[in-house]
């Protein structure tokens, strides 16, 4: 017998009744259609409607020549910084050009997110200073611990995002990813996770730890094996969980923890992982591996991001000072 729906609407079906263009059926010229006409009623100048035509229309170009997919909603952080950036630089394009096409994207994709045209906004944490890209703020331990706290361990929902986020964390996947994972994705002897990576990326395995295994076990048995679907992560419903329902419940897991001063998304753990794996010695090359990147542009942003937490862990680890030799 099939499963009864619930009869309420849940949040982001709401969303439909008023904005019933969403970021999955919404084109890149539709979506640079709107952003235009949104200038228009801020009254921006001809000539700025044209930067931003012009502007925006080589990032479209940049993707197809990449043979990425264009809807706006596809667009992720790092499809930005790992291949549209380095193809800008191949064309040998000033790092001051370079800069200026990323506030025009910067623009673009905050009038789409805040316009709720897309569920995730790629540029929330896109800083420009100075000519100088600035990005990453990962979660702290302290903020980790509040997140996986605020988590009810007595219910099917709170075992599931708690689950959740300690694989986001674990692993460093992207949401897409984790979406994507079914069960017997899960060596559990081997201990890895087999990434069927979405599209512009390769599958690979990624480790996972006895803590996270346990964790995994322990959902695995709550979630049940009596479910139509084989998607590891589910609703109430029983089906696979979607990235807006991911995103929204880490959102309000956020909230109700106090979390402040950082983005609180599944993204956030990626980097996350990411700072974690640099402080405890992973080398750029296990790191792009892990993390599934097809170049090392984005892991020298982690690297290079991260420097001063290296430096400062160094002064604690350090074998000579440690040695307590005499002056």
């Amino acid at each position: 017998m099939a499963k009864r729906r619930n009869i309420s609407l849940t949040h982001e079906q709401r969303s439909y009744l008023s904005n019933p263009i969403r970021g999955e059926s919404l084109t890149f010229d539709e979506a640079l259609e709107l952003f235009i006409e949104n200038r228009k009623q801020r009254q921006a100048r001809d000539a700025t409607l044209i930067h931003y035509r012009q502007g925006l229309r080589t990032l479209k170009l940049a993707l197809i020549d990449l043979n990425l997919p264009t809807e706006p909603s596809e667009m992720t952080e790092e499809i930005l910084f790992e291949r549209v950036i380095p193809y800008w630089r191949s064309k040998r394009l000033k790092q001051s050009t370079i800069n200026t096409k990323l506030k025009d994207v910067r623009a673009f994709f905050n009038f789409l997110y805040s316009k709720d045209y897309i569920l995730e906004n790629p540029v929330a944490e896109l800083k420009i200073k100075d000519g100088v890209l600035e990005q990453i703020i990962p979660f702290t331990d302290e903020q980790v611990r509040k997140l996986l706290k605020s988590c009810d361990m007595t219910t099917f929902m709170g075992v599931r995002d708690y689950t959740l986020m300690l694989f986001l964390l674990d692993t460093g996947m992207r949401i897409k990813e984790t979406r994507e994972t079914d069960i017997h994705d899960i060596d559990w002897k081997e201990n890895y996770v087999l990434v069927r990576a979405p599209k512009g990326y390769r599958q690979r395995k990624v480790p996972i730890s006895d803590q996270l295994k346990t964790a995994l076990r322990r959902w695995v048995n709550i979630r049940g094996n009596v479910v139509t679907t084989d998607a590891l992560f589910i609703s109430i419903d029983e089906t696979r969980l979607s990235i807006g329902h991911m995103q929204k419940r880490i959102r309000e897991l956020g909230h109700e923890a106090g979390i402040t001063g950082v983005r609180v998304s599944p993204h956030t753990f990626r980097h996350t992982f990411a700072k974690m794996a640099i402080l405890n010695g992973a080398s750029v090359f296990d790191l792009q591996k892990i993390l599934g990147h097809e170049t090392l542009e984005m892991v020298r942003r982690y690297v290079n991001m991260f420097s001063d937490d290296v430096r400062d862990a160094h002064s604690k680890f350090s074998p000579v000072k440690n040695l307590k030799l005499r002056e």
